[in-house]
């Protein structure tokens, strides 16, 4: 009897269901740990973003120090007028 109930289309259909939500991650038990995830991605990308920043900014005042270069033009040039 238990190998007529384990043939029918629907056992099978629950017992792909049941692995499909064992396996996804759309857990409600994981549902907050995967928001987290993506929070925390986004804030290293960010991170990582601001840190290209702050470093092209040193560079650029760095070569500018080194050249004994102003950080703003004269504002009598011509861009001004």
């Amino acid at each position: 009897k238990l190998e007529q109930h384990f043939s029918f289309a629907t056992h099978k259909s629950s017992v792909d269901r049941y692995l499909n939500f064992k396996n996804k991650k759309l857990h409600v038990d994981l549902m907050p740990d995967s928001n987290r995830m993506k929070e925390d991605q986004e804030q290293e990308m960010i991170l990582q973003l601001n840190k290209q920043v702050i470093v092209t900014l040193l560079d650029s005042a760095h070569n500018l120090a080194r050249q004994g270069l102003a950080f703003r033009r004269n504002p009598e040039s011509e861009c001004y007028k």
